[in-house]
């Protein structure tokens, strides 16, 4: 409290400072509310949770999305192995086989861009099982009908049905969004830069795969149809291993970076730890040198491997080596697409479903034309020179474009803050 001119007092309210993550950083206690006056002072309404949605509700949803998840690399895992015996049943070439493949991506391609506009501003449920933050805030507002569930197993919507303290802890919803055409991230530079460099690692992600029966077959013909399908194993389990690890990798590197970042702005502004960071000054904040700081060095493995995997094959060596080989692969390019994956959502974090789209757009486009011609390329060159070609590419452009983004990209962020910001 302080004096004015006539000697009576004034009563200051403290106001709570909560983070980007919304958590309450100097909430009044009780003590600060009271006065040498010795009355008890009305405190500021502590703000409402991020979200409502218990740690077993939280896991729940995720394992919902998983299992949605699954069907694609499912049904991918059953249909590779069986490819050069369609292609017997069919009486045509494993070229032609491939064709089918490059139908499937060009459609897997194409089809989220339609439902992803509506999945980030309609919901979630519309198009698969989750709501949106838009809707119904931090899941204490109900949502409308059709973003539902039919029977409400989990979340607030039997927990506090009725309940009008928990109705006045609802968090205020933001504005109504305009539906986004995901085409537009093409007219942003750093952007398609990411999706080029990602799509040539899904390419060489997805010919290790669609390659794996037939050279497999080749190089080691005593094998029956089961023991080929398990030799689809490696890159799989690579995969799996990826997922355990990468995100960990990414969040300590990112908190690393950030802790870094944030000691040396608030000495350079004289900042105290609990001051706020406006969205100005974010944009010094190194982005893409902290999410792309291992990418290069993925890729000079991924390049080594590659080429060891397709000799390994060519001279027809022990099993165990492209096996072996499959695994490193499987796990460093799910690094990298779930990293530049990450980035693009960090660039885009409410347009999440959009910027995904479009990456997997690009990504599945890309895929489709290497796999339409690889098996071409097979027969002319063979497998060794084939993915020396292959690894090639994407070895020489990938770092290009990385190396772009990280140089360029603040600059480029920078622009895109200033012009949304910009009153239409």
């Amino acid at each position: 409290m302080t004096g004015n001119d006539d000697g009576k007092r004034i009563e200051l309210t403290s106001h709570p400072t909560i983070d980007s993550h919304g958590t309450t950083l100097n909430s009044p206690t009780k003590d600060d509310a009271v006065h040498d006056t010795g009355k008890v002072q009305p405190t500021a309404t502590p703000s409402p949770p991020f979200s409502i949605f218990t740690k077993g509700e939280k896991w729940a949803l995720i394992g919902m999305a998983a299992a949605a998840g699954f069907f694609s690399p499912m049904a991918s895992y059953i249909y590779f192995p069986a490819i050069p015996l369609m292609a017997d049943d069919f009486h045509v070439s494993v070229t032609l086989m491939n064709l089918t493949i490059t139908v499937y991506l060009i459609f897997q391609g194409i089809s989220p861009t339609f439902w992803a506009p509506i999945a980030d501003t309609k919901g979630r449920r519309p198009v698969l099982l989750e709501t949106l933050r838009r809707i119904v805030g931090n899941g204490a507002i109900p949502a409308p009908w059709w973003d539902r569930p039919l029977i409400p197993v989990i979340g607030p919507y039997r927990r506090h049905k009725g309940d009008p303290e928990h109705a006045a802890a609802t968090m205020q919803v933001p504005a109504k969004k305009p539906t986004i055409n995901p085409f537009r991230f093409f007219l942003e530079p750093d952007i398609v830069f990411i999706l080029l460099g990602n799509g040539l690692v899904y390419a060489l992600f997805v010919c290790v795969q669609a390659t794996t029966s037939v050279l497999f077959q080749n190089a080691y013909p005593q094998l029956t149809q089961a023991e080929l399908g398990l030799c689809f194993l490696p890159f799989g389990a690579g995969c799996f291993f990826s997922s355990l690890v990468t995100g960990k990798l990414m969040n300590w590197q990112y908190q690393k970076g950030r802790r870094n970042w944030e000691a040396q702005f608030r000495q350079q502004r004289s900042l105290t730890d609990n001051a706020a960071i406006s969205k100005e000054d974010e944009l010094s904040f190194p982005l893409e040198i902290v999410r792309l700081k291992f990418a290069i060095g993925y890729t000079a493995v991924v390049l080594a491997l590659t080429v060891a995997y397709g000799w390994s094959l060519d001279k027809k060596g022990p099993m165990a080596l492209p096996l072996i080989f499959q695994f490193g692969i499987g796990w460093l390019t799910l690094s990298q697409l779930n990293t530049a994956q990450t980035l693009l959502i960090d660039n885009f974090p409410k347009l999440g479903s959009s910027v995904t789209a479009v990456n997997n757009f690009v990504r599945c486009l890309i895929a489709a034309g290497v796999t339409a011609v690889i098996n071409l390329i097979l027969d002319g060159i063979g497998t060794g020179w084939t993915f020396v070609l292959v690894s090639g590419v994407y070895g020489v452009a990938n770092p290009v474009f990385t190396l772009i983004v990280m140089r360029w990209g603040p600059k480029w962020r920078e622009a895109r803050f200033r012009r949304d910001e910009r009153p239409n």
